[in-house]
């Protein structure tokens, strides 16, 4: 389930052809600058970008996983929170999520629904 912003975002998506032009055309430099400002639809540009901006797109994970973690206030958030861990670790940004993870710890250590999400990725 995604958080309403990672609705607002998915529904973006879909209504903007942009990134996907840019995916043709394969400007990818173009592409990062634009899924800079608009982060969650990273997702469906990762496969595009990970090969020439790899520490850029596992800025952009951690980004969105830090604030994510620290709004979450529901079941589906830290579940919303998690499913972007687990993209993270499985694109290769295993140093990355471990690194997310210490700055959340104060927060999923108060907070046994997050910390049972994050144990699902496999990183507790």
């Amino acid at each position: 389930m995604q958080t309403r912003e990672g609705a607002k975002h998915a529904s973006l998506n879909r209504q903007n052809p942009y990134p996907e032009v840019l995916k043709a055309e394969g400007k990818q430099e173009r592409l990062l600058s634009y899924i800079q400002k608009n982060p969650r639809l990273i997702r469906s540009s990762q496969d595009v970008l990970l090969s020439t901006y790899k520490g850029e797109v596992f800025a952009l994970y951690g980004a969105i996983i830090k604030k994510d973690g620290e709004v979450a206030s529901t079941r589906n958030e830290y579940k919303a929170m998690a499913s972007w861990l687990k993209e993270l670790v499985t694109i290769g940004g295993v140093l990355v999520a471990e690194e997310c993870l210490q700055a959340l710890a104060p927060r999923y250590m108060k907070r046994p629904a997050m910390r049972d999400e994050i144990q699902h990725v496999g990183l507790l």
